[in-house]
């Protein structure tokens, strides 16, 4: 087949996804083009390796800036990204009119980081396929405000916010009908989206390479560990706020792997480590080898996103054979089996605190499953049997694009 493949991701899981599709594509003899924005993590695991040429759309983003008067910084950002995303609709019509005059057989449609589900959906006339990665945040409800109170000026300030999140989700909602078949990477996202847009998806579920993500070292550094943004959705702060329930004596360091980082969002976790008597480190790791070493070298992984649609670094951290602490939602809970893969909490301080303790203080319980994650992702969670469904999916579409 000739494929086009269409993405807009920052760095991160989605665009090891990307990455690990195309290679194993490319291997299988498709002959694959990416097309991506400017925006885009194109430096970010590069597909030019798999001889896969890339076209960068070039756009421009207008930054969010802090306004000084106290309540207007939200209308102020939710202006700006009125302006960005006329400019985001107009450049991914240019783009899709481009892609289609590749004469290609199918269009592999990947994430938005701003509208989740992009524009260019709408305006490719080639079959298309989109592989719905994360789940679209503005269908989540902020339990970062569940505690604030009810005062004039925060009312006024979640106007503009509000405003915003209904203009992604109605983008969302109107691009994904476009597509002529929709995948999503567990049953949780398949169920989430159909409940949102209306749509249904078909379940094609990522893998982990085996052979590059496994156990590098036989000695533990003393770390938990845990891979993320440094945003309020990925829940690195629940983390330390159970790690400070702890004795300091026996409460070990939490080291975070981030792709991006943001210096108020890095700020934010340092202080609350702080005031938690917490020892925290924050790494940017960039490449597959600074993460494997990473995950073999954790005491355990501690994974605690808000409703993770999949969780791709939860089975690279079981093929690396550290022991996973999960929150018992989302996707996770179809990737993690409580007590044989790994332990699975409910999402609060004291239940996630009670499973790290555990852990501690039972290294033949960590070694115990930690080896049979590793057995289970060989069994269950390969590129190669990833790339099966896929295939299947396309020759579905070419051969009934409707």
């Amino acid at each position: 087949m000739k494929i086009a493949l269409f993405h807009n991701v920052p760095a991160g899981g989605a665009k090891r996804v990307i990455h690990e599709f195309g290679k194993e594509l490319s291997k299988r003899g498709h002959e694959i083009h990416e097309y991506t924005f400017s925006t885009a993590a194109n430096d970010f695991l590069p597909l030019l390796e798999f001889n896969i040429s890339c076209t960068i759309q070039e756009i421009d983003w207008l930054p969010l800036v802090r306004v000084p008067i106290p309540g207007l910084s939200p209308w102020f950002h939710w202006l700006t990204n009125k302006i960005n995303f006329s400019n985001l609709r107009k450049k991914s019509k240019k783009l899709a009119k481009r892609i289609d005059e590749g004469k290609y057989d199918l269009i592999f449609v990947h994430d938005c980081q701003f509208v989740t589900a992009p524009y260019i959906l709408r305006y490719l006339h080639t079959p298309s396929v989109f592989y719905l990665h994360s789940i679209p945040t503005c269908f989540i409800p902020n339990l970062q405000n569940k505690d604030k109170k009810a005062t004039f000026r925060n009312w006024m300030v979640q106007i503009p916010i509000g405003l915003h999140k209904k203009m992604i989700a109605d983008a969302v909602v109107e691009n994904i009908k476009f597509a002529n078949r929709v995948l999503v990477n567990s049953n949780f996202s398949r169920e989430f989206n159909l409940v949102h847009t209306g749509i249904d998806s078909c379940v094609v579920e990522p893998g982990v390479n085996v052979d590059t993500f496994i156990k590098r070292v036989e000695h533990e550094n003393g770390y938990v560990f845990s891979v993320g943004a440094l945003t309020a959705q990925k829940g690195h702060s629940l983390i330390i706020q159970a790690l400070g329930l702890l004795s300091v004596d026996i409460c070990p360091k939490l080291v975070i792997a981030t792709a991006m980082e943001s210096d108020d969002q890095k700020r934010e976790l340092l202080s609350l480590a702080r005031k938690n008597n917490v020892r925290i480190e924050i790494v940017t790791a960039e490449s597959t080898a600074e993460m494997v070493k990473l995950y073999s070298q954790a005491v355990m992984s501690i994974f605690v996103p808000i409703m993770e649609p999949f969780g791709l670094a939860v089975i690279e951290a079981m093929a690396c054979e550290s022991p996973v602490v999960a929150v018992k939602e989302g996707g996770l809970r179809e990737t993690v089996i409580d007590g044989e893969t790994g332990i699975l909490v409910e999402r609060e301080p004291k239940s996630l605190a009670n499973a790290i303790l555990n852990l501690l203080n039972d290294p033949q319980l960590r070694m115990k499953l930690g080896q049979q994650a590793r057995s289970y992702v060989e069994a269950h969670w390969t590129w190669h049997a990833a790339v099966d469904k896929l295939e299947s999916q396309f020759w579905q579409v070419l051969n009934d694009p409707q």
